[in-house]
């Protein structure tokens, strides 16, 4: 063959000025000394200042519950209805221990809703100390709670209670009426009358000073000085108040500590009995007994249980016959208050127990020894007197009679004086009865021993 007039040119030997457009897949070994293309010094595009979705606003009102969990969390629900029981809402999580919650829920205005809070177990948002609720309605707090056994009620919203005034108040008119005798706290003083309470655990549950029951004092938590152990077992003391006076008595409560830690329970049934006079051991004829049946068994803490007794009347002692417990074991009572009016006691005349003294007595030297009382008849006596001294027509001593002389009569009794008090031989109930149409009562006077008759 022929060569090649031009010669032939190995590009490999000749560098290229001029970068290739499609790039390499093997890095090149020398770094570039140009810099690749700045970055765009502004975003493709500006976040938007309105949120994708807005909250929607309450046109009613809003309820808000702050709920903080107690140790038991998984015990704690809730719910909220209108007035014709429709669920509105409820609780729809599962809680966690020692958590606080926020719930909000917008209602309609102008109408009265119920909020329920539950607790599966009985004992309220009290384990570990740390458990409440609070519930508000339109930003102003209505109800704070804790210790509520199983649930708590509440009703919340505008129409639940009125708050306006009627627009007009009907006119009346006023009867008078005995105005109520104002109830108070009636103080007393006590003893067990079933053996006195048996202590424990370094001086827990007894009463050897007989001071616990009507102290004043209702603690919330259970110390060796503060409670009485009471059941229906061993621990049934039978504590006799006495009031000290007679009374009506209206009601009256008995507080207590529940510590299910320590298996203290509250109280199922108590049983009061009174009488208006002291009973004697096993008395079994009370004038009036009472009883109440706790159907709802407490949270830990402190409780008061009620008994009526509106229909007692007139009487001093009252005794606790009988206290029952939940599950069969102790309930540690605290304080017992009665509360009623003492009745007012009867006042009689005093007897004076020393007779007057002589010297407010008429001298004797005025007053004859023995001056009769006489009955004046115009007709004689059918018997003549024994004694002259019973005989006015033998007694010519004028000292005899009295020495008072009405007015139209000279100052020495005469005859035919009539007017001067004193019925004359010669006066008799026709011609004088100014001075014999009476009978004459006179007073005897004994000097001897002061008294009189």
């Amino acid at each position: 063959s022929t060569p090649s007039a031009r010669p032939s040119v190995t590009l490999s030997s000749i560098p290229s000025t001029i970068s290739s457009s499609i790039p390499s897949s093997i890095p090149s070994s020398v770094p570039s000394s140009e810099p690749s293309n700045d970055p765009l010094s502004m975003p493709s595009s500006l976040p938007s200042n309105t949120p994708t979705h807005l909250p929607t606003p309450c046109t009613g009102k809003e309820m808000e519950l702050e709920l903080s969990t107690d140790y038991n969390y998984d015990e704690t629900s809730w719910a909220v209805m209108d007035s014709s029981g429709t669920l509105l809402r409820k609780s729809n999580i599962t809680y966690l221990r020692f958590t606080t919650y926020i719930e909000n829920l917008c209602l309609g205005i102008n109408q009265c809703y119920t909020f329920t809070i539950f607790d599966s177990f009985g004992d309220g948002l009290l384990v570990g100390n740390s458990g409440s609720y609070k519930l508000s309605w339109d930003g102003e707090e209505i109800k704070t709670g804790r210790n509520f056994a199983y649930e708590e009620v509440t009703l919340f919203g505008d129409t639940c209670f009125p708050t306006d005034p009627p627009s007009s108040i009907p006119s009346f008119t006023a009867t008078p009426t005995t105005p109520p005798i104002a109830l108070q706290i009636i103080p007393f003083q006590y003893s067990y009358q079933n053996g006195d309470p048996q202590g424990c655990c370094g001086g827990y549950y007894d009463d050897p000073s007989l001071n616990i029951l009507n102290d004043g004092v209702k603690p919330t938590y259970i110390s060796s000085t503060n409670g009485v152990a009471f059941d229906d077992y061993d621990h049934d003391y039978k504590p006799l108040l006495d009031l000290g006076a007679h009374c009506n008595v209206n009601k009256i409560e008995v507080s207590y500590i529940v510590n299910s830690v320590w298996a203290k329970y509250g109280v199922r049934k108590i049983t009061c009995s009174s009488s208006s006079d002291e009973p004697n051991v096993g008395y079994d004829e009370w004038k009036y007994t009472a009883s109440e049946v706790n159907t709802l068994e407490e949270g830990n803490g402190l409780h008061t249980f009620t008994i009526s007794t509106n229909n007692w009347n007139d009487v001093r002692y009252i005794e606790l016959s009988e206290v029952k417990t939940f599950r069969e074991s102790e309930t540690i009572i605290n304080e017992v208050t009665v509360y009623g009016s003492v009745l007012a006691t009867p006042t009689t005349s005093p007897v004076p127990s020393v007779l007057p003294s002589s010297s407010l007595l008429p001298s004797l030297s005025t007053v004859p020894s023995l001056i009769p009382s006489i009955v004046h008849s115009d007709e004689p006596s059918a018997v003549p007197s024994t004694n002259p001294s019973l005989n006015p027509s033998a007694s010519t001593n004028p000292s005899s009679k009295l020495s008072a002389v009405p007015s139209g009569c000279i100052s020495t009794p005469t005859s035919n004086c009539c007017g001067n008090g004193i019925c004359d031989s010669d006066e008799g109930y026709t011609s004088c009865p100014a001075d014999c149409g009476v009978v004459e009562f006179f007073v005897t006077m004994d000097a001897g021993n002061g008294s009189y008759g």
